[in-house]
């Protein structure tokens, strides 16, 4: 009997409906697991279901409905074989993470594994996943691969088609995203079999401002003519607060590498000579982040570790001497920075470098 998880189901609603309130979840087998806090009314019996259940509801079926026709719900999510009338519906199928939770989701009319673009990784191991996936799909068997299925009823629409229509997509993959306050959902567009953009989907305050940096910074950096360097370039979406990014993987040969090379040195080296400018280092947001930090730890109590009280003491006071030597009046100059400068970032081609993730960079 698969699982679900509470935290699956609030970026599923988040994603495909845009408001979390008034969540029923029908779980009459024990197949819901709480996860994280979430203010979902659980309901094990379908005479309670019926009561509860309005035409505003998410509803989250994880056990069969006998009498589908008195429960009343704005959009559903349904995990067994139930059908509902009058109701627009999407199916989907999904693959878990090792801890049991979902990590791709996508349409099962979906014949190519595309999701796979958002996998950079290196290795023997990722590379036999990779093919795989690869081999399951072209043989056609991909609900044999699939961790479950469920179909999504919905009386108004469903927000992931009418964003992926705006890239004028054939089909789509559903990334859930890292656990963490910067949670955000990426969806992978695909067109005639090839990933054409992906969106990325906050679903919190946090996220939606690393999302609103990277569109900023995005536009900033796309001005500047670089020769080195592919940078996603941004297309403007009806819906503010996500961000539409062309896909940078190279066409041709590329490779991922954890050395850095001369490729890499040439980035950098033009980003700075395109970005440069000049300011106080007073004026650094990184300057007065260590000035604070540094106060912080001349307060600290004791370690709660074993390391020597004298030892941490002599370091901060080390710190602190060359901190006072730093004369905050100098003018220097910055340039630009990526700040997630990692090989699962990037594209590596003989003469380039293929970036992406720019949300912390400045």
């Amino acid at each position: 009997m698969n699982k679900i998880y509470t935290s699956d189901i609030s970026v599923l609603v988040k994603l495909f409906t845009n408001k979390i309130e008034n969540t029923i979840v029908f779980d009459t087998e024990n197949k819901l697991v709480i996860n994280n806090e979430n203010d979902f009314l659980i309901v094990n019996n379908e005479t309670e279901l019926i009561a509860k259940s309005n035409q505003q509801t998410n509803l989250i079926s994880l056990s069969t409905i006998v009498d589908t026709k008195h429960v009343t719900f704005q959009n559903c999510f349904d995990f067994t074989k139930n059908h509902f009338d009058n109701h627009s519906d999407f199916s989907y199928y999904f693959f878990n993470n090792p801890n049991g939770t979902m990590r791709w989701v996508y349409p099962i009319s979906l014949k190519h594994p595309s999701f796979l673009t958002l996998y950079n990784a290196s290795g023997w191991k990722s590379k036999v996943i990779q093919m795989a996936f690869k081999t399951t799909f072209k043989l056609g068997l991909q609900s044999k691969i699939s961790k479950g299925k469920f179909t999504f009823f919905t009386s108004v629409n469903n927000k992931v088609e009418v964003l992926t229509k705006e890239s004028k997509a054939d089909n789509y993959s559903i990334f859930t995203g890292t656990v963490g306050e910067n949670r955000k959902v990426i969806i992978e567009v695909n067109r005639n079999k090839k990933t054409t953009n992906f969106i990325k989907v906050p679903l919190g305050v946090k996220s939606e401002k690393l999302v609103q940096r990277e569109k900023e910074q995005l536009l900033k950096f796309g001005k500047l003519e670089l020769k080195n360097s592919i940078i996603p370039t941004i297309t403007i979406s009806k819906n503010p607060k996500v961000a539409i990014l062309s896909n940078v993987q190279p066409s041709g040969n590329f490779y991922t590498s954890n050395e850095l090379t001369k490729v890499h040195l040439n980035v950098l080296a033009e980003w700075y000579n395109k970005s440069k400018t000049q300011t106080y280092i007073s004026e650094l947001t990184e300057y007065q982040l260590i000035k604070k930090n540094i106060t912080n730890l001349s307060a600290y109590p004791k370690p709660a570790n074993n390391l020597n009280i004298e030892t941490v003491n002599r370091l901060i006071d080390g710190l602190q001497k060359w901190f006072q030597e730093i004369d905050e009046s100098q003018m220097i100059t910055v340039g630009m920075a990526h700040f997630d400068f990692t090989p699962w970032n990037m594209y590596v081609t003989e003469k380039q470098l293929h970036v992406y993730d720019w949300e912390l960079s400045k």
